[in-house]
């Protein structure tokens, strides 16, 4: 409930993401079975729109919230 849109959150390698978000720095692989059931791990990067729950599991990631925790 603290964290507004547009604040940046880091995101540690073995963390789900907390809320919906832009990566804004880092590059990783996520894991989105999830949201989407697909276990396959996904990579990204600068720019990627991340939903709420998918697992980050590789590097640490810097990510700028769109999206409060009641949205």
């Amino acid at each position: 409930a603290e964290v507004q849109p547009g604040s940046t959150i880091i995101v540690a390698p073995g963390d789900r993401v907390p809320l919906d978000g832009e990566v804004i720095d880092g590059r990783s692989t996520v894991d989105r079975a999830m949201i989407t059931g697909e276990s396959v791990p996904v990579p990204i990067g600068s720019g990627t729109l991340l939903q709420a729950g998918v697992t980050n599991l590789a590097a640490p990631l810097h990510i700028k919230v769109t999206a409060d925790a009641h949205n």
